[in-house]
């Protein structure tokens, strides 16, 4: 398999030189290559099959103030209003880190979406991706090297108890029953 993929990327680098040149013989081949790909992906491949669309899922610390806050600002600011939540302490949370063949750790955010599941700074700023300007803009931090944003959220993750306190319960926000039907753990 190899070396039909060499000898094959050989030909199509070859063929790519030649059609810029404008050579017969290269433009030749490359139609006839596209013309050949068309076909197959026509006639022989199976179409892709689509995922079922998926709801994008949050899991948080269900103690922490900081992550609580983090939860009520998606929630005034996810413009599509598509985008769950679940306490990572709690049954759904726990399945879904199972399902996703994660580790309950709670130094960290979750998010579960189309394209997987992220864990600490690439959840956050993917979530915040989906919120609008001008939050959204924040992902271009994603641009950033992963150990060094992750750096960061760890840094952030390891005082936020001492900066922001745990929820006792005591205080919690009014919620309509479409925010509380986003929230997976209280249906």
């Amino acid at each position: 398999d190899g070396a039909l993929a060499a000898v094959v990327k050989a030909l199509l680098e070859w063929t790519k030189i030649a059609a810029c040149a404008e050579r017969p013989v290269g433009v030749a081949f490359w139609k006839f290559g596209d013309a050949a790909a068309n076909w197959i992906s026509r006639t022989i491949l199976s179409p892709p099959t689509r995922l079922p669309a998926v709801r994008p899922l949050v899991l948080y610390d269900g103690v922490c103030l900081l992550c609580s806050t983090f939860v009520q600002f998606v929630l005034d600011n996810d413009e599509e209003e598509i985008i769950d939540f679940a306490p990572l302490q709690s049954e759904v949370g726990l399945k879904a880190l199972k399902q996703a063949g994660l580790e309950a750790d709670l130094s960290t955010m979750v998010l579960i979406d189309e394209a997987g599941a992220h864990v600490r700074s690439t959840a956050a700023l993917r979530v915040l991706s989906r919120c609008g300007a001008p939050f959204s803009l924040l992902y271009a931090l994603i641009l950033l090297p992963r150990p060094l944003r992750d750096l960061g959220y760890s840094c952030v993750a390891a005082v936020r108890y001492r900066l922001f306190g745990k929820d006792d319960g005591g205080s919690c926000r009014r919620m309509t029953k479409a925010m509380r039907a986003r929230f997976l753990d209280q249906r």
